[in-house]
C-alpha cells in the first residue's frame, strides 16, 4: 500500500480513516483550507515554498519537487509520538509513527 500523489488528490487517506472509523469526526474541507491559507499567509506568491521532509517525505514526497537540499530543523526532533490505526495498526491496537516534538533538532531534506 504505497501512498501516491494521485491517492492524496483523491482524498484516499481520509477515505481510509472514514472506512476504519466511521464515527471519527474529521476536519472539514473548509477547516483544512483555512489552515493551508494561514500557513501560506506570509508567502509572497512568487518564491518557492520549502517543505521540510523527514521520514517518508524524503523517499516518497508525493508532491512535485523542483529541488532538494539537505536540511536541519532546529527546535524539533523526530520521536515515535503519533498513534495511528492506518498502515501500522488498527483501532483496537494503533501503531506508533514518527512525528516532530519540541526540542533538539532533526536532519531531513528541504
Amino acid at each position: 500500500m504505497t501512498l501516491t500523489r494521485e491517492k492524496l488528490e483523491a482524498d484516499w487517506v481520509r477515505e481510509m480513516i472514514r472506512h476504519q472509523d466511521p464515527d471519527l469526526e474529521l476536519l472539514s474541507d473548509d477547516v483544512l483550507e483555512a489552515s493551508m491559507e494561514a500557513m501560506l499567509e506570509s508567502w509572497d506568491g512568487t518564491g518557492p515554498v520549502w517543505v521540510f521532509g523527514y521520514g517518508s517525505l524524503i523517499w516518497n514526497p508525493c508532491i512535485h519537487v523542483a529541488r532538494r537540499a539537505k536540511a536541519r530543523l532546529y527546535g524539533y526532533h523526530r520521536e515515535l509520538c503519533l498513534w495511528t490505526p492506518l498502515g501500522r495498526g488498527s483501532r483496537e491496537c494503533p501503531g506508533l509513527v514518527f512525528g516532530l516534538e519540541a526540542g533538539g533538532s532533526c536532519h531531513g531534506v528541504g
